[in-house]
This record gives structure tokens, C-alpha cells and sequence, in this order.
């Protein structure tokens, strides 16, 4: 278990990177970015194995690159549970 310091940091870091996840602005350059892999994948020929390469590691690098957010996200989440747990332990601990 990480001390209440670390807990708050990915908690912190989870707001963050949800925030940037749903700003309008991220959203609109995702889908651009999306949407220019995809045109550049449908744009190659079954011959052209190293555009369709170069096409699909973007595509892996760029999901990479949300699912870097998205983990943060619930890494956020996590920490705001075991947050909430720990306090309420505390709680009952001083209640006793």
C-alpha cells in the first residue's frame, strides 16, 4: 500500500490527465490524428508494406500514447478509493 503522499499524488495526476482527456480541444486533435493515420493506411497499396507498417506503428503509438491518460485516470481513481478507505479506517480507529 503507498503512504497517503503518494495516494494523493496519483489522485492528483488522475484529475489532471482527466481533465486533458476531456478538453475539447485534446478531443478534436485525437480524432484528426485518428482520422490522418487512417487516410494514410487507406491511402497505401497492399504492395506498400513499409507505408502500411509505418501506418500501423502510428496507430500503436498513438493509442499508446491515450492509454498513458487513461491509466493515469484510473491509477487517479484507484487512489481516491484506497484514499477514502484509509480515512475512514482512521475514523473508526479514533472512534474506538
Amino acid at each position: 500500500m503507498a503512504d497517503n503522499s503518494e495516494l494523493r499524488r496519483r489522485e492528483a495526476r488522475g484529475k489532471q490527465a482527466e481533465k486533458i482527456l476531456q478538453d475539447d480541444l485534446v478531443k478534436e486533435a485525437f480524432e484528426m490524428i485518428e482520422r490522418r493515420v487512417y487516410e494514410a493506411w487507406k491511402s497505401t497499396t497492399p504492395e506498400d508494406d513499409r507505408a502500411r507498417h509505418d501506418c500501423y506503428l502510428m496507430h500503436q503509438i498513438f493509442g499508446d500514447f491515450q492509454d498513458f491518460f487513461k491509466a493515469a485516470v484510473t491509477k487517479g481513481k484507484t487512489a481516491t478509493t484506497e484514499l477514502i478507505r484509509t480515512q475512514k479506517a482512521n475514523h473508526s480507529q479514533k472512534d474506538t
